[in-house]
């Protein structure tokens, strides 16, 4: 997104960085709709407490942050490095993890996430 601010000889205006940002969201949904698809058919679910909404919420938590970071606006997760563990969520899911959700709750238990655990601003962070 900071490349396509960045083209000087563009006029943008935010009506245009919100399209920009409405389609490449609408990109990303097609792909998660066909993830999601994918592993319902194969039976990678788990009806108690799945893990899809979670990897959704987790990856959209870490690009919105890193996006902030990029254009120099205020951090959702606060600290630096406090964001990363969010894109942890794809990780363990990419690496075969059964439940990555679970996964993620027993390495990040004091991280919100589908719910769970505290939201950032309840967190004391002592190493920024």
């Amino acid at each position: 997104m900071k490349r396509f601010v960045w083209n000087e000889e563009s006029e943008l205006t935010a009506a245009d960085l919100k399209q920009f940002a409405n389609s490449r969201s609408a990109v990303m949904l097609y792909y998660c709709n066909g993830f999601n698809m994918a592993r319902i058919a194969i039976g990678d679910t788990d009806p108690k407490k799945d893990w899809y909404i979670p990897l959704v919420e987790a990856q959209m938590t870490w690009e919105e942050d890193t996006y902030r970071e990029q254009l120099g606006m205020k951090r959702l997760v606060p600290g630096i490095l406090h964001g990363l563990p969010y894109s942890s969520m794809m990780n363990y899911t990419l690496a075969g993890e059964v439940n990555p959700f679970f996964k993620f709750r027993e390495e990040f238990p004091n991280l919100y996430l589908a719910g769970e655990g505290p939201m950032p601003d309840q967190v004391v962070h002592t190493d920024e």
